[in-house]
């Protein structure tokens, strides 16, 4: 599998704050046997879902989720100057408004592969700051933010499929779980209850 460093780089940044053009690989060995079995089964996993048939082409939404987790895996399973930093410096204080900002911003690109770094240029303030304010005044990550609202729209989707009549009903759960960035059916099936509001 191959993944541009610069995608690692820029995971590293939101992270961590480590400046993009600071970060290097320092072995492509593993750091450890278990990591080395954890990247062969994340790219397993990447490959599978890249080689679908060309009559299932892969949602952008999708691929860029592999490529976020082809990234975070490799952060995590080889050595790196994101591991060896000094110190980071503080990421200032992120006010609640650039939050907001943040996240009007990924409500209105849902349906685009957004990254981190996305937002935080619309809300004015670097990505791994806006991570920190994410965790500070919501309680959660941004990802965990974009998975959510992505979940909450399939699932309009799938209401909005079973009351609008026969011409809807037509809508599979499938193509639903594509459109929103979901592996498959099963993937959305389980996003969905996780997120089922308790009652």
């Amino acid at each position: 599998m191959r993944l541009p460093q610069q995608e690692v780089a820029r995971l590293a940044a939101v992270q961590t704050g480590l400046p993009e053009d600071a970060f290097r690989f320092l072995s492509p060995r593993p750091r450890s046997p278990e990591h080395g079995r954890m990247w062969v089964r994340t790219a397993k996993q990447v490959s599978q879902q890249l080689r679908r048939s060309p009559a299932e082409p892969i949602s952008p939404l999708l691929h860029r989720a592999l490529v976020v987790l082809a990234a975070a895996t490799a952060l995590e399973v080889f050595p790196s100057t994101a591991l060896t930093r000094g110190y980071l410096p503080a990421p200032g204080d992120v006010r609640p408004a650039a939050v907001r900002r943040a996240v009007a911003y990924i409500d209105a690109h849902l349906s685009l592969p957004i990254t981190t770094g996305d937002a935080a240029a619309a809300a004015g303030t670097s990505p791994h700051a806006l991570r920190v304010a994410f965790r500070r005044h919501l309680g959660t990550s941004v990802g965990a933010y974009l998975r959510r609202a992505r979940c909450s729209a399939a699932r309009r989707d799938l209401d909005a499929a079973e009351d609008g009549g026969a011409a809807m009903r037509s809508v599979s759960l499938r193509s639903v779980a594509l459109r929103w960035g979901f592996a498959g059916a099963g993937d959305l099936r389980a996003a969905l209850a996780a997120d089922r509001p308790a009652r």
